[in-house]
């Protein structure tokens, strides 16, 4: 067994951080025997709502009273992970309301804790070092930018699944799709600014 690392993965939205997350959880599934967990913290009910699951799935589910408390609610979990055979990976995706990483800090992944068998990974839009730090994160990955052209083929391959080496096959292929699809492909980017 391992002890506890925590990484942290940041970078505004849609630069690829749950991606990346999940590749890494699929490709190092072997090295995680323990199981792979994955908890949404899109905002703090939902963070509350996926460590309940959590707790389902780990069979302590039935410990967790409607008035149990956040922190209480992270000691049972933190149990039952330091009781699974084998290393596990919780990889906590979108982690960028500021009361999400007080409950992460304070409640849910302790920093002060202890807890061997296991490896966290954290996605974040915040660039705040001391968020970083209150979740016990020495210094997140900070994903770069991607030049134009690379992030039309990362989109078009995204949202289409089909392989396409550069911005000029992506346009062709663009102009022979239907309306409907064409609109569908763009409101995966989003409104224009300007």
């Amino acid at each position: 067994m391992v002890m506890q690392a925590r990484f942290g993965i940041s970078q505004h939205g849609g630069s690829g951080k749950t991606q990346l997350m999940l590749r890494y959880a699929w490709v190092d599934r072997c090295k995680y025997p323990g199981g792979i967990y994955l908890i949404e913290a899109d905002n703090p009910t939902r963070l509350q709502q996926s460590f309940h699951e959590l707790a389902e799935s780990l069979g302590v589910g039935d410990h967790i009273k409607a008035n149990t408390t956040s922190r209480t609610i992270g000691n049972i979990i933190v149990q039952a992970l330091m009781d699974v055979a084998g290393d596990w990976l919780l990889c906590v995706d979108n982690a960028d309301d500021g009361d999400v990483l007080e409950l992460l800090a304070d409640s849910y992944l302790q920093p002060s804790r202890q807890v061997k068998g296991g490896h966290v990974i954290v996605t974040s839009r915040s660039g705040d070092a001391k968020h970083w730090a209150d979740l016990g994160v020495q210094t997140p990955l900070i994903l770069g930018m991607l030049p134009l052209s690379d992030a039309a083929v990362c989109l078009f391959r995204c949202a289409t699944g089909k392989w396409r080496d550069g911005s000029a096959e992506i346009i062709q292929e663009i102009s022979q799709m239907p309306d409907e699809e064409i609109d569908a492909l763009f409101a995966l980017v989003g409104p224009e600014e300007g």
